[in-house]
């Protein structure tokens, strides 16, 4: 009677699990999505199609994969692990007909399971539109390399601001003081320029100032500007708008401290928010902005209005603080601490973290 040595019998049984565990990996990255790209319903070739893991914040998110369409329109990626992917066609001069109904704008989602093969996730676009003109100052000399606002109404009545991140290239004003969006999706359209006082944070041009907004042709408000029709393929010409002078531009400094002994707090991170003109309520604008060696702190090229400060919570020296509101009006804020106070207990620290987590998925939400 042949008996088999224990030896080999534990070898045969480790390689039979590796080639498991092997054909399991296999399987976890062998998922596929799949679909066609139209322009007006017929076949799109040589379009570019990204593929780009959650939360879709950019077309650059690192993971991205790219391919081109086939002369049928087709696309696929191959070797996929299961979870969530955002899609996106790239084109100048094309844009998705449904580029507004989705939330996840203007990412198409999709999610697959390990193994499978996602087929017809079909991308439909349109000749793009284009809205163009001049942006001049009130001695009618054209603003440079000034950012212009762009925000499409629904029939409803409903405004969107446009995605940014479609094309960054034509947000600004050339050297003429001309703008020019193309590519966009067929629809109503609301243009401005300049920023609504305490509703932009700070920026790094805090010496040139800021312009307040104008809406087209010449408003104030939202609600008095007009609206734009872009027809597939068309352009609006000629929408021009005249900005005021030049107004100046604050800066708030400060430091962060402990709330005991009013000692530094090196290696702070600092929130900075926005009170929101409609609601009352504080909106985030950055999150994490670290403070120097000498836990001090400065933000400059703030427009008149009301915002708000606070150190991050930082569960690892177990401290935690409230944000600071305040009022910029005309001159800087400078010496502003903001204090940190130690958690009492490991309940509290969890609570802490959790309201840190909170905060930080409603700002990643609305961003």
């Amino acid at each position: 009677m042949n008996k088999t040595h224990p030896f080999f019998t534990a070898a045969i049984v480790l390689s039979l699990a590796a080639v498991a565990l092997a054909q399991g990996a296999a399987d976890q990255q062998n998922a596929s999505i799949g679909g066609r790209v139209t322009l007006s319903g017929q076949p799109a070739r040589g379009i570019k199609v990204s593929l780009v893991p959650g939360p879709y914040g950019s077309p650059e998110t690192p993971g991205r994969q790219s391919v081109s369409t086939d002369d049928n329109g087709r696309y696929e990626f191959k070797g996929l692990a299961a979870g969530r992917y955002g899609l996106i066609a790239a084109s100048y001069i094309y844009a998705g007909d449904d580029l507004f109904a989705s939330q996840s704008k203007p990412f198409k989602v999709c999610a697959v399971t390990a193994g499978e093969k996602l087929e017809g996730q079909d991308i439909r676009l349109t000749r793009g539109g284009v809205i163009t003109g001049l942006v001049t100052d009130a001695g009618d000399r054209p603003v440079i390399a000034e950012r212009v606002n762009l925000m499409y109404v629904g029939r409803d009545g409903k405004r969107q601001d446009y995605p940014i991140i479609i094309n960054y290239d034509m947000w600004q004003t050339d050297d003429r003081g001309v703008y020019r969006y193309y590519g966009l999706p067929p629809g109503r359209y609301l243009v401005s320029v300049g920023k609504e006082t305490g509703q932009s944070g700070p920026t790094s041009d805090a010496a040139q100032g800021f312009y307040r907004r104008v809406y087209y042709p010449d408003a104030r408000e939202v609600e008095q500007a007009k609206l734009i029709e872009v027809k597939e393929g068309g352009e609006v010409t000629d929408i021009d708008i005249k900005l005021g002078a030049l107004e100046k531009t604050f800066a708030v400094s400060g430091r962060v401290i402990d709330a005991v002994n009013n000692q530094p707090v090196p290696g702070s991170l600092i929130d900075f928010s926005l009170v929101d003109k409609q609601t009352n309520r504080l909106r985030a604008w950055s999150m994490g902005m670290p403070v120097n060696e000498r836990a001090e702190f400065y933000f400059g090229g703030l427009p008149p209005g009301r915002y708000g400060i606070g150190a991050s919570p930082d569960p690892v020296r177990n401290y935690f603080g409230e944000t600071i509101e305040f009022e910029v009006k005309d001159e800087d804020i400078e010496g502003l601490d903001v204090k940190l106070q130690r958690g009492a207990s490991p309940a509290s620290r969890s609570r802490e973290c959790a309201w840190c987590c909170r905060r930080r998925r409603a700002y990643c939400a609305a961003a």
